[in-house]
């Protein structure tokens, strides 16, 4: 089992949280600060900097956002039926953190990828969001 993190005893009778479960916490608020800072300026990076219309960017968005969403029906099959959800988002978290890489590559200075960019966004974050965000929903 897991070594217990110590939690105020004096509002929960001297409950221990265990380290898994902040650990799965931990996950969760930096995937979505990862999730809202990348929906929040990926218009303006396609726009700008790989030359997409205004238009296009608002649509690759609009799709990186239903492909995230859309993402957590066969993450939460995955997680209740066949793997477990701790295993799902270790896996689907280390996916989440390729695409993250992937995208801070592609972004660099003289680094111009489209590819990469696409790939990161919607292979690495999409998924590693979708795998992520239905299993971690039942704390």
């Amino acid at each position: 089992p897991d070594p217990p993190v110590p939690c105020d005893p004096a509002s929960s009778g001297g409950a221990m949280i265990p380290l898994r479960v902040v650990l799965i916490l931990v996950v969760e608020l930096c995937e979505r600060f990862c999730f809202y800072t990348i929906q929040g300026s990926q218009k303006f990076f396609l726009s700008q900097k790989l030359g997409y219309g205004s238009s296009q960017a608002s649509a690759i968005t609009t799709i990186f956002n239903t492909a995230s969403y859309l993402g957590c029906l066969p993450g939460g099959v995955l997680g209740d039926r066949f793997l477990g959800r701790f295993l799902v988002i270790v896996i689907f978290g280390s996916i989440y953190v390729g695409g993250s890489f992937c995208l801070a590559i592609s972004t660099l200075p003289g680094v111009d990828s489209k590819g990469l960019f696409l790939a990161g966004t919607f292979a690495g974050v999409a998924l590693g969001t979708g795998g992520i965000k239905p299993n971690v929903c039942n704390f």
